[in-house]
């Protein structure tokens, strides 16, 4: 039986000595995967680009990536679309039925929204509660139409009085609602008079017919936590008492 010394390997794999043996060529190859000998399955590489990712994969990969991605694609398109249906449904239900302004679920959104607001100077702000009373006449003498056409004459007089920080919008019936906010040396009185004379200048015609579309006003000025179903229910109180007193 033969005894072989062992003897150190240089970093190819060889004896320092010069000597090497059919068994270490083999040792070698399995340690080193015989790359060598044998081509490699990524050899071939392609490069293939998945939603802005960039990646090295195999022919049989890339095509399987092109085929998943021909069947994403449609989805990502449908979803998108739904996506824009949502948007436009959301924005039709915070809208009036048919005036081109808030209904009272958008108005409440927005009161709440700029309550919440850091900067909002809510010391220099007050909610106006609208009644017009006026048009409960037109309603009964002209009929349905002619009451929806004046709607329309009064949300036209209250966005071309209400400045660009204002908001306002039907909250039900003959009723709007209004948000004034003052900024600088305008007061909320000047605000309010304003508003109150756009009303008077500008009565609703019908027929060659003048109707008065001045409402009754309730008011409430906003202070800190006061929500906006509390702001609105405040300034109606405020409409009801004053109409009583007047009356």
């Amino acid at each position: 039986m033969e005894i072989t010394r062992p003897y150190p390997l240089n970093k190819d794999g060889q004896n320092k000595g010069g000597k090497q043996t059919k068994n270490d060529e083999e040792a070698r190859q399995s340690l080193l995967g015989d790359n060598s000998t044998k081509k490699s399955g990524w050899a071939e590489n392609n490069a293939f680009k998945l939603y802005g990712i960039t990646a090295e994969v195999t022919p049989e990969i890339a095509v399987a990536f092109e085929n998943l991605t021909q069947k994403i694609e449609p989805l990502r398109q449908k979803l998108e679309y739904a996506n824009t249906q949502i948007e436009a449904l959301r924005k039709k239900m915070g809208q009036h039925i048919f005036l081109p302004i808030p209904n009272r679920r958008e108005f409440i959104r927005e009161l709440t929204y700029l309550i919440s607001q850091s900067n909002y100077s809510i010391n220099s702000s007050s909610l106006l509660m609208m009644h017009f009373y006026s048009l409960d006449n037109i309603r009964q003498k002209l009929g349905r139409k002619i009451l929806d056409e004046a709607l329309m004459h009064v949300a036209q007089i209250i966005g071309g009085a209400l400045g660009p920080n204002d908001i306002f919008g039907c909250v039900g019936g003959n009723d709007f609602a209004a948000v004034i906010v003052t900024r600088g040396a305008i007061s909320i009185d000047d605000r309010f008079n304003k508003l109150t004379k756009a009303f008077t200048e500008n009565p609703f015609i019908s027929k060659e017919i003048r109707y008065s579309v001045e409402p009754r006003i309730g008011s409430v000025k906003m202070v800190p936590h006061l929500t906006a179903e509390d702001a609105i229910y405040s300034a109606d109180l405020n409409l009801v008492s004053s109409q009583i007193n007047a009356g």
